[in-house]
């Protein structure tokens, strides 16, 4: 990869001759004498100033090539605008940033470690910013395009503020022609005549070395459709689970916590969360039963209870759509990966790492696109878990190897918000009985005590009150039918 990934960027149209005249042909680089010419490090970063003189333009632009993790990136700012590429030579991808648009193109890899300068000319001594520098001479020409390149690397022995290199480059000078054209509706047409460039970068704080990783990786908040990503597929997630969360709004200045438990054997889902109509009455426990399309909203307030129902519609926690536009629970790798397809919704597509919480975590991205009240709204979501080598220690179970999710972060057009996940429990006495409990919503009259008999010899677990206890119990009266209570 050229260290000026820009070098090719041709100013435009400069003064226009009656004939285009190539201002050098390549010589024999065998003939070339003096130093080799310097190797790049497999890994560095520089910013560039690049200056168009035809068109009286100067711009900054910042560079970074990493060999070991193949990948480059190239940024300027231009018209407040920040524009970034990023090469990605394993997937032969370059991903083009412009605010927060997205695009991605293919590109072939090219060999890293030296400038793509198409070989060298003559070598001579020379200064450039006042750097005593080795200064080398090439010609590079094809059939529409023909210019002299020139290079300067300090000499050994000049010390920079980054002296880790015998030679460090300085300067670059690209001076030459190409056929003058104008355009037509829209179309570039060749014209009579010549136009001259010529631009010089000079590189500043060349910095040799691997910068953090994270560079290389899409920005926060920016989908990228057609992006292949590495192939890592979403961590599978069990089918039953209890977690904490907090959820931070942004566009509300809110912060909510509470607490969900999910079940999709049972079809039932628990979510303990502050009451946001009426904050002083406590805390609501929705729970959501599609085995009836149920919900029921319970709050305890001062030993008080209340109860409402509600149908379960698309809108509500927990729902996904089938074929025939029912309702129907989210299985969990549904809830924490996205419906894809849906409406234009992605697949979630591997982003990269990143610490949440002090854990290296795998960041996974994609976009759910909804209607409502007959308008389009587009959401990008971006998923983290904890990598596969972080362990769960939690109160009743220790070592368990799981990915465990430890956010989501949600980019829409009001703001960003986050819901981070704390005690992530994916063990089956996880789900307490008593988060389903709907008693509150039936009177004395309506409820019903059931009375049943067990076969058997152990006391201890007959006459135990423990949590795992009451999960064997609550599985057995799950799977009794109407013809066996007595």
């Amino acid at each position: 990869m050229s260290v000026v990934l820009f070098l090719f960027l041709v100013a435009a149209l400069g003064a226009a001759n009656s004939q285009y005249q190539p201002v050098c042909t390549p010589s024999n680089s065998s003939e070339a004498s003096g130093p080799k010419l310097p190797d790049l490090p497999t890994a560095f970063s520089t910013f560039v100033q690049a200056t168009f003189a035809a068109k009286n333009y100067t711009a900054i632009f910042f560079e970074s090539y990493d060999q070991k993790a193949d990948k480059g990136l190239l940024y300027r700012v231009r018209d407040g605008i920040k524009h970034t590429d990023i090469y990605d030579y394993t997937l032969e991808e370059v991903i083009h940033i412009d605010g927060n648009n997205c695009t991605v193109s293919s590109t072939n890899h090219t060999e890293p470690g030296h400038f793509n300068f198409f070989g060298r000319g003559a070598h001579i001594e020379s200064v450039a910013k006042l750097f005593k520098c080795h200064h080398w001479r090439s010609c590079i020409s094809g059939n529409q395009f023909s210019f002299h390149v020139d290079y300067y690397f300090t000499v050994p022995g000049w010390r920079t503020p980054r002296s880790m290199l015998n030679s460090t480059v300085v300067r670059a000078v690209v001076n030459g022609t190409f056929p003058a054209h104008s355009y037509r509706n829209g179309t570039q047409v060749q014209t009579n005549g010549t136009t001259k460039f010529f631009n010089v970068y000079d590189f500043i704080d060349f910095h040799p070395g691997s910068r953090d990783p994270s560079i290389y990786q899409i920005p926060e908040g920016v989908y990228c459709e057609g992006y292949k990503g590495s192939n890592k597929t979403v961590p599978k997630m069990p089918p039953l689970f209890a977690l904490d969360f907090e959820f931070t709004g942004n566009h509300y200045n809110v912060v909510i916590s509470g607490q969900e438990t999910y079940d999709v054997g049972k079809k039932l889902v628990a979510v303990m969360h502050p009451n946001y109509w009426k904050p002083k009455t406590g805390a609501i426990l929705t729970i959501e039963d599609f085995n009836t399309g149920i919900g029921y909203n319970i709050t305890n307030f001062l030993g008080s209870s209340t109860c409402s129902l509600y149908n379960i519609t698309q809108r509500s926690m927990g729902t996904a759509e089938d074929e025939n536009h029912h309702i129907r629970m989210k299985t969990t790798q549904e809830l924490f990966g996205g419906s894809p397809g849906k409406n234009g919704s992605s697949m979630l597509v591997y982003k990269g790492s990143a610490s949440v919480r002090g854990i290296n975590a795998d960041i996974w991205m994609g976009k759910r696109v909804f209607k409502r009240n007959n308008k389009s709204h587009e959401v990008i979501m971006e998923w983290y878990f904890a990598k596969p080598n972080w362990r769960i220690e939690s109160i009743g179970f220790s070592g368990i190897q799981y990915q465990v999710p430890l956010k989501v972060v949600f980019f829409t057009e009001r703001g960003q918000n986050t819901m981070s996940v704390f005690n992530f429990n994916p063990v089956v006495f996880a789900t307490e009985p008593r988060v389903f409990d709907i008693k509150p919503c039936f009177t004395l009259e309506e409820q019903r005590l059931v009375r049943f008999s067990l076969n058997g010899k152990n006391f201890h677990l007959l006459y135990s009150t423990n949590l795992s206890s009451m999960m064997v119990f609550s599985n057995v009266l799950g799977s009794c039918k109407e013809e066996k209570w007595v």
